[in-house]
């Protein structure tokens, strides 16, 4: 009989050969183990932003700049629990305890010396731990277990990460406005995702950072962004600032923009901007990005 699997995340808050850890109390099947943080993805919500939930409802931490770094299943004999992984550094406030928990910053060899941690603990092994550390791989990591946590077996890969060109899709970020969000997640859908990356105003909208570190992240974007598809139907001051250093960079330009919008003269003008496209339906233009796509990367 085939196991129900149930989709989760773990996060790893990784500073200084420390990381943030939870207790389980008195009261919880689990009393006395150590967890990494992280849970159920509910509907609706990226992996990401569960792992940003589930890391300030486990210990009131504020994170931020995560970074994917693979897939880690946890076998049990009647069920499956699939975990996108993620790490980061970057966070505000203090461990806190809480009614089912606690939570505290820990040293890693310390933790490794615990009697009673899960088995997700153990990607944090220098045998297992390059996958969580070093940026050019994704790790891959099955773990069988029985019912009172003991290992069975472990079976780990490195898998290096492809260099996919990215398209950065901009536009106007109007949290309101649901139509914007539906168009931006229909020209997401059009991109091959195993050839491409993508980034979009709904990345944005969900980064959790001040102006500064908004504008620094749309910049780290661009340097290995190869083509950009503009939104211009309702251009913001952070829209034009991107697209300025698009231009810097020599980065090819599709602008898209409903029918009957204003496209300024400078934008028609500009080299880069090599075809723009209006539309009453975003559906109706699908194949001309797509060509875009395939002429200029």
């Amino acid at each position: 009989m085939d196991k129900p699997i149930r989709k989760a995340v773990r996060c790893y808050l990784i500073k200084d050969n420390k990381v943030v850890v939870t207790k389980y109390k008195e009261g919880n099947k689990k009393s006395g183990y150590y967890e990494i943080p992280g849970g159920k993805i509910e509907e609706g919500e990226t992996p990401e932003q569960t792992a940003i939930r589930e890391m300030k409802e486990e210990t009131g931490l504020k994170i931020k700049n995560l970074k994917y770094r693979g897939n880690m299943t946890i076998e049990y004999p009647n069920r499956i629990f699939d975990f996108d992984v993620f790490i980061c550094n970057e966070c505000e406030g203090k461990p806190q305890d809480f009614e089912e928990n606690t939570s505290e910053w820990i040293e890693i060899n310390e933790l490794l010396k615990k009697e009673k941690i899960l088995s997700n603990i153990m990607i944090l092994d220098r045998f297992f731990i390059k996958g969580l550390i070093d940026d050019r791989y994704n790790l891959k990591m099955n773990i069988q277990v029985d019912e009172k946590e003991n290992i069975l077996d472990v079976k780990y890969r490195l898998e290096e990460k492809e260099n996919k060109n990215r398209i950065l899709i901009t536009g106007a970020v109007l949290s309101s406005d649901d139509s914007m969000t539906k168009i931006y997640e229909k020209i997401i859908s059009l991109i091959d995702t195993s050839k491409y990356s993508a980034s979009s105003p709904l990345d944005t909208m969900r980064f959790d950072g001040n102006d500064i570190e908004r504008y620094k992240r749309a910049m780290n974007l661009l340097k290995d962004t190869k083509l950009v598809i503009a939104e211009m139907s309702n251009i913001s001051t952070g829209q034009g600032m991107e697209l300025q250093e698009a231009v810097n960079l020599n980065i090819p330009i599709l602008v898209i923009a409903k029918e009957g919008s204003k496209i300024s003269g400078l934008v028609k003008g500009c080299n880069n901007v090599k075809t723009i496209i209006y539309y009453n339906k975003i559906e109706d233009i699908e194949d001309k990005i797509l060509r875009f796509i395939e002429e200029n990367i």
